[in-house]
Protein backbone atom coordinates (compact mmCIF):
# COMPACT_ATOMS: atom_id res chain seq x y z
CA UNK A 1 0.00 0.00 0.00
CA UNK A 2 2.78 2.36 0.94
CA UNK A 3 4.40 2.00 -3.17
CA UNK A 4 1.01 3.43 -4.09
CA UNK A 5 1.04 6.76 -2.13
CA UNK A 6 3.87 8.23 -3.75
CA UNK A 7 2.04 7.43 -7.43
CA UNK A 8 -1.14 8.89 -5.76
CA UNK A 9 0.56 12.18 -4.30
CA UNK A 10 2.27 13.33 -7.43
CA UNK A 11 -0.94 12.90 -9.56
CA UNK A 12 -3.57 14.73 -6.76
CA UNK A 13 -0.24 17.42 -6.56
CA UNK A 14 -0.28 17.99 -10.67
CA UNK A 15 -3.49 19.15 -11.26
CA UNK A 16 -2.52 22.40 -8.30
CA UNK A 17 0.72 23.01 -10.77
CA UNK A 18 -0.84 21.95 -14.43
CA UNK A 19 -4.71 23.47 -13.87
CA UNK A 20 -5.29 23.56 -17.44
CA UNK A 21 -3.54 20.72 -19.06
CA UNK A 22 -3.48 17.50 -16.90
CA UNK A 23 -2.79 15.03 -20.39
CA UNK A 24 0.82 16.96 -21.71
CA UNK A 25 3.90 15.16 -21.34
CA UNK A 26 4.85 17.57 -18.83
CA UNK A 27 2.43 17.27 -16.53
CA UNK A 28 2.79 13.56 -16.82
CA UNK A 29 6.26 13.83 -16.19
CA UNK A 30 5.87 16.32 -13.48
CA UNK A 31 3.73 13.24 -11.59
CA UNK A 32 6.13 10.91 -12.15
CA UNK A 33 9.08 12.67 -10.41
CA UNK A 34 7.15 13.69 -7.71
CA UNK A 35 6.06 9.91 -7.32
CA UNK A 36 9.76 9.12 -7.85
CA UNK A 37 10.80 11.89 -4.63
CA UNK A 38 8.23 10.71 -2.45
CA UNK A 39 9.04 7.19 -2.87
CA UNK A 40 12.76 7.97 -2.63
CA UNK A 41 11.57 9.92 1.25
CA UNK A 42 9.58 6.81 2.10
CA UNK A 43 12.65 4.36 1.93
CA UNK A 44 14.93 7.16 3.63
CA UNK A 45 12.36 7.25 6.57
CA UNK A 46 12.33 3.78 7.09
CA UNK A 47 16.44 3.86 6.79
CA UNK A 48 17.81 6.58 8.56
CA UNK A 49 15.08 8.26 10.82
CA UNK A 50 14.79 5.85 13.09
CA UNK A 51 14.31 8.50 15.95
CA UNK A 52 12.16 10.78 14.46
CA UNK A 53 10.48 12.81 17.51
CA UNK A 54 12.25 16.23 16.72
CA UNK A 55 11.16 15.76 12.88
CA UNK A 56 7.31 14.72 14.21
CA UNK A 57 7.40 17.50 16.72
CA UNK A 58 9.18 20.05 13.52
CA UNK A 59 6.34 19.00 11.00
CA UNK A 60 3.36 19.34 13.66
CA UNK A 61 4.45 23.45 13.89
CA UNK A 62 5.15 23.88 10.29
CA UNK A 63 1.45 22.33 9.94
CA UNK A 64 -0.19 24.74 12.72
CA UNK A 65 1.65 27.63 11.22
CA UNK A 66 0.15 27.12 7.48
CA UNK A 67 -3.09 26.40 8.86
CA UNK A 68 -2.54 29.66 10.76
CA UNK A 69 -1.87 31.46 7.48
CA UNK A 70 -4.44 29.90 5.38
CA UNK A 71 -7.24 30.83 8.21
CA UNK A 72 -5.92 34.13 8.24
CA UNK A 73 -5.98 34.72 4.36
CA UNK A 74 -8.97 32.90 4.06
CA UNK A 75 -10.94 34.86 7.15
CA UNK A 76 -11.86 38.24 4.95
CA UNK A 77 -12.94 36.42 2.63
CA UNK A 78 -16.70 35.37 3.45
CA UNK A 79 -15.67 31.56 4.16
CA UNK A 80 -14.79 32.68 7.65
CA UNK A 81 -16.16 29.18 9.11
CA UNK A 82 -15.06 26.93 6.87
CA UNK A 83 -11.11 28.36 7.73
CA UNK A 84 -11.91 28.38 11.42
CA UNK A 85 -13.36 24.54 11.39
CA UNK A 86 -9.91 23.72 9.18
CA UNK A 87 -8.10 25.70 11.75
CA UNK A 88 -9.01 24.23 14.62
CA UNK A 89 -9.00 20.40 13.14
CA UNK A 90 -5.37 21.03 11.95
CA UNK A 91 -4.50 22.67 15.39
CA UNK A 92 -6.31 19.37 16.95
CA UNK A 93 -4.10 17.55 15.30
CA UNK A 94 -0.80 19.37 15.64
CA UNK A 95 -1.70 19.37 19.79
CA UNK A 96 -2.67 15.38 18.91
CA UNK A 97 1.23 14.86 17.95
CA UNK A 98 2.62 16.85 20.58
CA UNK A 99 0.83 15.57 23.43
CA UNK A 100 -0.63 11.57 22.41
CA UNK A 101 -3.66 12.69 24.42
CA UNK A 102 -7.12 13.42 22.25
CA UNK A 103 -8.21 15.05 25.75
CA UNK A 104 -5.20 17.69 25.77
CA UNK A 105 -5.48 18.06 21.73
CA UNK A 106 -9.22 18.98 22.30
CA UNK A 107 -8.90 21.68 24.65
CA UNK A 108 -5.80 23.44 23.55
CA UNK A 109 -7.86 22.99 19.86
CA UNK A 110 -10.87 24.79 21.52
CA UNK A 111 -8.69 27.40 23.10
CA UNK A 112 -6.78 28.25 20.14
CA UNK A 113 -9.83 28.07 18.11
CA UNK A 114 -11.37 31.19 20.07
CA UNK A 115 -7.68 32.87 20.45
CA UNK A 116 -7.84 32.82 16.46
CA UNK A 117 -10.96 34.48 16.20
CA UNK A 118 -10.41 36.97 18.80
CA UNK A 119 -7.52 37.57 16.59
CA UNK A 120 -9.05 37.58 13.48
CA UNK A 121 -10.45 40.69 14.58
CA UNK A 122 -7.36 42.49 14.93
CA UNK A 123 -6.64 45.03 12.05
CA UNK A 124 -2.88 44.12 11.92
CA UNK A 125 -2.95 42.01 8.70
CA UNK A 126 -2.94 38.25 8.21
CA UNK A 127 1.11 37.47 8.71
CA UNK A 128 1.05 38.95 12.02
CA UNK A 129 -1.90 37.64 12.67
CA UNK A 130 -0.91 34.06 11.94
CA UNK A 131 2.94 35.17 13.64
CA UNK A 132 1.17 35.62 16.87
CA UNK A 133 -1.10 32.80 17.05
CA UNK A 134 2.24 30.83 15.90
CA UNK A 135 3.72 32.28 19.08
CA UNK A 136 1.52 31.12 21.55
CA UNK A 137 1.06 28.00 19.43
CA UNK A 138 5.33 27.74 20.05
CA UNK A 139 4.51 28.52 23.65
CA UNK A 140 1.59 26.22 24.51
CA UNK A 141 3.64 23.26 22.62
CA UNK A 142 6.92 23.91 24.89
CA UNK A 143 4.84 24.23 28.28
CA UNK A 144 3.25 21.15 27.28
CA UNK A 145 6.44 19.40 26.42
CA UNK A 146 8.29 20.74 29.77
CA UNK A 147 4.93 20.26 31.59
CA UNK A 148 6.04 24.08 33.45
CA UNK A 149 5.72 27.24 32.25
CA UNK A 150 8.95 28.71 32.67
CA UNK A 151 9.85 32.63 32.59
CA UNK A 152 12.24 32.54 29.63
CA UNK A 153 9.09 30.89 27.61
CA UNK A 154 6.91 34.18 28.42
CA UNK A 155 9.31 36.67 28.27
CA UNK A 156 10.19 35.12 24.98
CA UNK A 157 6.39 35.38 24.12
CA UNK A 158 5.88 38.80 25.48
CA UNK A 159 8.93 40.38 23.35
CA UNK A 160 7.71 38.54 20.21
CA UNK A 161 3.93 39.86 20.67
CA UNK A 162 5.42 43.63 21.30
CA UNK A 163 7.64 42.83 18.29
CA UNK A 164 4.80 41.89 16.69
CA UNK A 165 2.32 44.89 17.37
CA UNK A 166 5.01 47.15 16.86
CA UNK A 167 5.72 46.37 13.21
CA UNK A 168 2.01 45.84 12.32
CA UNK A 169 0.32 48.42 10.42
CA UNK A 170 -2.67 49.11 11.79
CA UNK A 171 -5.30 49.82 9.68
CA UNK A 172 -9.01 50.39 10.32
Amino acid sequence: MLVALPLFTGAVISPLVFPHNLTTPLSTLFSLIIAGLLYVALGVKDLILIHRDALLEASAYVLSYVALLLFFMQASAGVFFVAWLYAVLALFLVFYLLTKDHRMATLFATLFGELIWIISWLPIGFLNSASLCFAFVLFAGDAVRENRISIKNTAILMSLGILIFTTSNFRL
